[in-house]
Order: structure tokens, then sequence, then C-alpha cells
């Protein structure tokens, strides 16, 4: 196994060498001779992909085994924000794994950008209300679980208790009695 590894670490530094090579001697590298057609590319098995990873990385025992399924998630959330770019989805996944990894400017950049293509999106805006929940700033966080309860979440027992439990933290019982606290 450990030759395998060696074998393939090699090449891959050989080729790493050898394009770095190419793109000295051209003296510069056309960004438009290599794009990519992100249309040829299935959504759905990117999708499938990332979110396989975004679950291992979830739940792996290892912090090593965690950090490679994070990043395979992150590639393939990324791919996929080039298929569909008006898709929400991809960013907010970012969002939530740059959310774990203690990553704040790109956990809100990605949050962010998820809410410009859709402010009011449910999904969208109660993993935002998460991360500001997670992070004890409980007025921005009631600020994104009420859109998302507007908008197609006001049946998620999980949202009404995080809505009651910042109603009480803020001193308003009327509220947090109505949402379950």
């Amino acid at each position: 196994m450990t030759y395998k590894k060696i074998v393939i670490s090699t090449l891959l530094i050989f080729v790493a060498l050898q394009f770095t090579t190419i793109v000295f001697a051209k003296d510069s590298l056309d960004y438009s001779t290599y794009s990519i057609d992100y249309s040829k590319l299935s959504a759905k098995k990117y999708k499938e992909t990332a979110d396989y990873y975004f679950i291992r990385s979830q739940k792996s025992p290892s912090a090593m085994e965690r950090r490679q399924a994070e990043m395979a998630a992150i590639a393939g959330y990324n791919t996929l924000s080039k298929i569909e770019p008006s898709n929400v989805y991809p960013f907010v996944q970012l969002g939530r794994i740059y959310a774990n990894k203690k990553a704040d400017d790109l956990a809100k950049e990605n949050y962010s950008r998820a809410l410009c293509l859709d402010s009011i999106d449910p999904y969208a805006n109660y993993f935002y209300a998460e991360y500001f929940y997670g992070k004890r700033k409980y007025r921005q966080a009631l600020k994104y679980y009420l859109k998302a309860y507007n908008n197609g979440y006001s049946e998620v027992n999980k949202l009404r208790n995080r809505m009651g439990e910042i109603y009480d933290k803020l001193g308003d019982s009327q509220k947090a009695k109505e949402f379950g606290k």
C-alpha cells in the first residue's frame, strides 16, 4: 500500500514539475486556452459525490480522514457552483464546511453568496442562522431563523426550538412560549 502511495506521489510531483517547466518556458499561462465547459458536467453526479464527502467529513473518526473528506467536498461543491451558478445549495454547503473549519470569512462569504442568489431561501437562511447561533450572536441568528421560518421552515422543530431559546435568552418569555420554550 505504501509503495503505491510513493509511486503515485512521485508521478504527481513529476507531472507538476513538467507543467511548471512548460509555464516558465512559455513565460505566461494563457487561461483562455484552458477554459472548462462546465455545461458538459453532470450536476447530479457532483452533488452526490460532494454530499458523500461532506457526510464523511462530519462522521470520520480521524482528523486526517476528515480533512481529506472536507477537501473533496469543497472541490465538489466548487465545481457544482460552476455547473449551476444560480443554485444556492453548493454555497450553503461550502459555508457549512468553512464554519466547521472555523474559517469565518469564507463561511460568511459563501452564505452571503447563497443569500445574494435568493434572499428568502429557507435552507440558506436556516444554516446562516445556525452559523450565528454557534457564534452566540443571537440577534443575527434570530433574523435569519425568522426568514427561514416565514419562507417554508415553519414546521422544522429544531428551528422552532432554537427560536424559543433565543427569545428566552433575549428576555421575551411570551415569544419563547410561542415557539415551545
